[in-house]
C-alpha cells in the first residue's frame, strides 16, 4: 500500500500521483540533512550529497539515484530514477544534474524530470516544476 504525501501547505494531504512527485522531489531540493534532530541522518537531501562529495562530482549521481529511490519508495510501488551531469566545468566545478524519475502506482506509470545549476558545491538554482 502507498501512503499520501502529507504537505504543510494548501494542498494538505496529497493523494495525486503527479503532485505527490513534485512535493517530494520538492522536499529533497529544500531539505537541509541535519534539519530535525529527530530524524538525523535520515532526511534526503540534495544539498547534503552535493557538499559531501565535494569535487568528485562523479559520484553524485549514484548517490542522488539512490536517496530518490529511498525517499520515494514509501509513495510508489516502484522507483526508477535516473541522473546525469550535464554542462561539466572542472575549472569552476559548476554542472547541471539532470534528474528524469519514473515511478508506478499499480499498472500507472508517472513521469517527471528537472535540471539543477550547481558550482563549488552550492545549489545555485532550483528547479521550479518537475511532473512531466
Amino acid at each position: 500500500m502507498v501512503a499520501d504525501v502529507m504537505s504543510m501547505s494548501t494542498f494538505g494531504r496529497i493523494t495525486d500521483p503527479v503532485k505527490k512527485m513534485d512535493e517530494l522531489l520538492g522536499y529533497f531540493y529544500a531539505s537541509d540533512y541535519s534539519q530535525s534532530s529527530e530524524f538525523f541522518g535520515k532526511i534526503q537531501s540534495l544539498s547534503h550529497i552535493v557538499q559531501s562529495v565535494g569535487k568528485n562530482t562523479e559520484q553524485i549521481p549514484a548517490l542522488v539515484e539512490t536517496a530518490l529511490r529511498d525517499l520515494m519508495l514509501g509513495y510508489f510501488d516502484e522507483v526508477s530514477p535516473v541522473v546525469t551531469l550535464e554542462s561539466v566545468v572542472a575549472e569552476t566545478n559548476s554542472y547541471q544534474l539532470v534528474v528524469k524519475l519514473t515511478t508506478v502506482i499499480g499498472t500507472e506509470t508517472y513521469n517527471a524530470a528537472s535540471i539543477s545549476e550547481i558550482q563549488n558545491s552550492v545549489l545555485m538554482k532550483y528547479p521550479n516544476s518537475y511532473a512531466v
